[in-house]
């Protein structure tokens, strides 16, 4: 029968991340050299994050197999670059909201996982994952705005649109808010809003030094933090982004989407920033001018009465605005006209 002997270094870990499919494979292999009476060894090859390859030599006969985590893997080749298993691995403690030092509580000090992956390698990693993330949600966004144009541009269409925070009475750090296709539901566009930039709290410089201003300057574009005013401003000026961005690209066969119905829930902070977005009649820019008295004075007028009976989304350049008073979902499917 072989003799087993371990090694040393990694080899001490409690645990391993061991994909289930390389183990199957690598087991049967060793076992098909059970006739041989060599002894056989297990030695820790690579430890990189916690993706690891265990490597497993006979000293008498020519078996030499490898045990790596990683698709890419088989017991007699090691994928060189491939992190698989730290890509996956991150993103599981990202969306647990375990940061770096967590992660070494928990996995290597607690689990005794070994984790040899270090700061600005995670850090590292976390950009690639959100970039592959943002990537992902534009993809939807773009699959969600062609149901409704079809791949032409500048079509009308009807939205909702609505703000939240990370925590309530208006004191959140973080804003982010959202259109919502009537004929749909599903969602078309997103903005977000931060006062605070975490890459700016936990910059690897003191701030007075000159590291620290020749490092700003390339975080500068990406910074996060750079919104100034209340957090209940966030969701008008996130509005304000995405109805230019409707503008700017609804000649964009990939967005080619005009708002010109927007369904409120009472809130009308935001349609009052973006109502003439895509351009207002004369008369319309003026009625805007007016105080509310005059706006009643007019309303109630024979002149009133005929402006807003010749306006309609399908002859007027402005965006109309449907207020409602929303307590179930329902109430959006009757605002959109779907509900029976």
């Amino acid at each position: 029968m072989n003799q087993v002997r371990t090694g040393t270094g990694c080899d001490d870990a409690d645990y391993l991340l061991v994909k289930y499919k390389n183990l199957v494979s690598f087991i049967q292999a060793v076992h098909s050299a059970g006739g041989c009476p060599g002894e056989i060894s297990f030695a820790m090859t690579s430890c990189s994050g916690v993706q690891t390859a265990v490597k497993s030599a006979c000293s008498m006969c020519s078996m030499d197999l490898y045990l790596g985590n990683s698709s890419n893997d088989n017991i007699v080749y090691r994928a060189p670059h491939d992190q698989e298993a730290n890509d996956k691995f991150l993103y599981s403690v990202t969306e647990m909201g375990i940061g770096f030092e967590g992660l070494q509580l928990l996995f290597t000090e607690i689990m005794g996982i070994p984790c040899t992956m270090a700061k600005i390698a995670f850090q590292r990693r976390q950009t690639k994952l959100m970039n592959a993330q943002k990537a992902a949600v534009e993809e939807e966004l773009v699959r969600a705005r062609r149901e409704i144009n079809n791949g032409q541009v500048n079509i009308d269409t009807s939205v909702c649109y609505d703000g939240s925070w990370s925590k309530r009475e208006f004191t959140s750090n973080y804003g982010v808010g959202f259109v919502i296709s009537m004929t749909t539901g599903k969602v078309l566009d997103y903005g977000t809003r931060s006062k605070l930039c975490e890459q700016c709290t936990f910059a690897p410089y003191k701030k007075d030094s000159n590291k620290y201003k020749e490092w700003y300057v390339k975080h500068k574009e990406h910074c996060t933090g750079a919104f100034v005013g209340s957090s209940g401003s966030m969701e008008t000026s996130i509005g304000e982004e995405i109805f230019e961005r409707s503008k700017s690209k609804s000649s964009d066969p990939d967005y080619g989407l005009k708002y010109k119905e927007l369904v409120c829930d009472g809130d009308s902070s935001t349609y009052n920033n973006v109502w003439d977005i895509y351009g207002a009649c004369q008369q319309c820019q003026l009625y805007s001018d007016m105080t509310e008295e005059e706006k009643t004075t007019f309303d109630s007028s024979e002149s009133g009465d005929k402006h807003w009976q010749s306006h309609s989304a399908l002859n007027q350049s402005q965006v109309l605005m449907q207020e409602v008073s929303v307590s179930s979902c329902k109430d959006w499917e009757y605002a959109a006209g779907r509900g029976s």
